[in-house]
């Protein structure tokens, strides 16, 4: 391959030697770009999930790859006879040709942002975005986290998930409830998380656009992603669905704005705030499955606690035991 296809390069695939052809390719280009053994490995494995379904949904298709920075895109385009149904093709597990179908849904995965149009008769072009990232091991800072969180009495799932990832300076953390409950609410928050995870540091906007088809095919979730910068003292925020979020211990009250709808389903693009986030400030994140009305002693006896008994003690006090129950806390440390 010529310096100048590092950039970018277009395959025919056509027959399965030219999936090899292509991933290999791809790892190539990732490399030249600047990315890590791990995410090489990642990147080329999304690739050969492409263009195996291209051969095995429409028979042949191309595939294209390109560097541009530290960001490598990729795109599969065939015109076979189309996807019936996008959001059921992103989850794992489906297939059209009787194979297993992790596609689609293990791309979404391994990528930062994945986009699919579909025709019936015409065909179909997924176009996905990976930017290289490094993050920093994490410093032990004045944030103390934790969480207490149970499924539904009498349901062995649970329905809800959380999400706590540190790296830097940053601290994210997210509560995520499943519609409904039992298998497919706990469906729905794993995939949620799982996305969450792995793509934690990008763009407020871009994780709930992720999310969202990570969600595809399932019930759906609704969600609230905290993103605390210490080093510039700020939090961002961001919310769809009734997940209900308390600050404590500050003088000026805060709010934050919250988009109705179901992700993976309905869900508008969300409002992301930033703000500063005071040093004394403690941020309680809790499911439906918490009462959102607490006793006057409530805040005092969250700040005399560490964040993880406090998180279990507001579970002991105001869960509801009908429905999935989370209580994720982040307060000043000591």
């Amino acid at each position: 391959m010529s310096d100048e296809a590092v950039q970018w390069l277009t395959s025919p695939v056509e027959v399965p030697a030219d999936v090899l052809i292509v991933s290999a390719d791809a790892e190539l280009i990732a490399q030249r770009a600047g990315f890590s053994e791990h995410e090489c490995a990642e990147l080329r494995l999304a690739v050969r999930e492409l263009a195996s379904n291209l051969l095995r949904h429409a028979g042949s298709g191309t595939m294209t790859v390109s560097a541009d920075g530290s960001c490598v895109t990729i795109e599969s385009v065939d015109h076979g006879p189309g996807i019936a149904s996008v959001n059921e093709a992103v989850a794992d597990g489906f297939s059209t040709a009787g194979s297993l179908g992790y596609g689609l849904g293990t791309v979404n995965r391994l990528m930062d942002e994945v986009s699919i149009t579909s025709a019936l008769g015409k065909g179909t072009t997924v176009r996905a975005h990976r930017t290289h990232r490094e993050l920093e091991p994490a410093v032990r800072g004045p944030l103390d986290i934790g969480v207490a969180t149970m499924p539904k009495p009498g349901f062995a799932e649970n329905g809800d998930g959380y999400v706590i990832r540190m790296w830097g300076s940053t601290a994210l953390v997210a509560v995520i409830d499943g519609v409904g409950h039992g298998a497919p609410a706990h469906a729905a928050a794993q995939a949620a998380r799982v996305y969450l995870e792995a793509h934690a540091d990008i763009p407020m906007e871009a994780i709930f656009r992720g999310v969202g088809v990570a969600c595809r095919g399932t019930r759906g979730v609704v969600m609230a992603v905290a993103r605390f910068d210490r080093q510039a003292g700020s939090l961002e925020f961001a919310s769809v669905g009734n997940i209900e979020s308390h600050v404590l211990g500050t003088r000026t009250p805060m709010s934050f704005i919250v988009r109705r709808g179901i992700i993976g389903v309905n869900a508008p693009d969300p409002k992301v705030s930033t703000s500063r986030w005071p040093s004394g400030g403690t941020l309680v994140l809790h499911s439906d499955g918490v009462a959102s009305h607490w006793d006057d002693d409530a805040a005092a006896t969250i700040a005399s606690l560490s964040a993880t008994a406090g998180a279990r003690e507001l579970l002991v006090r105001y869960g509801k035991l009908m429905d999935d129950a989370t209580v994720l806390v982040v307060k000043p440390r000591g």
